[in-house]
């Protein structure tokens, strides 16, 4: 049995959204059409240079909103499933439910506060944190440093 859902994350003002690396945990942006139309398997963090599939790059705040999701879905699965089980009691034995109650999940926004340089080994856009920037950052797609 599988489920689907969507979560929705507006991009900020330059059309990127954040990215966390799972090696040093800095948080960067990339260009969201530009990372569309990217067809990689693997992507590079900009401030140490290692590299993981793209979804081990999820931002926090999305992983977060993620497991909400995930959790008010197994929360319908639940209720669905016990809710005629009331009805189904004896006079001996006497069983009462109550519905789990769903969790909200926080709205998703981007923060603009990282600066935005191009890589000149792909020329795409990406934000970076000021410090990353003046240690050369490595380019997200091709692991070419900038």
């Amino acid at each position: 049995m599988e489920y689907y859902t969507s979560i929705t994350k507006s991009s900020d003002e330059d059309n990127c959204v954040s990215f966390n690396c799972p090696h040093c945990q800095e948080r960067f942006k990339l260009e969201m059409n530009e990372f569309e139309e990217f067809e990689g398997d693997i992507m590079y963090c900009p401030s140490c240079g290692l590299n993981d599939e793209i979804n081990a790059f999820c931002s926090d705040d999305l992983r977060e909103v993620a497991e909400i999701e995930a959790m008010n879905l197994a929360k319908d699965y639940l209720n669905d499933m016990f809710k005629g089980l009331s009805k189904k009691s004896s006079k001996n034995v006497r069983i009462k439910t109550k519905p789990l109650k769903k969790d909200s999940s926080p709205t998703l926004y981007e923060k603009d506060d990282l600066e935005l340089i191009k890589t000149n080994c792909c020329s795409r856009v990406i934000k970076i944190n000021p410090i990353s920037y003046s240690i050369k950052p490595y380019c997200p797609y091709c692991g070419g440093v900038s």
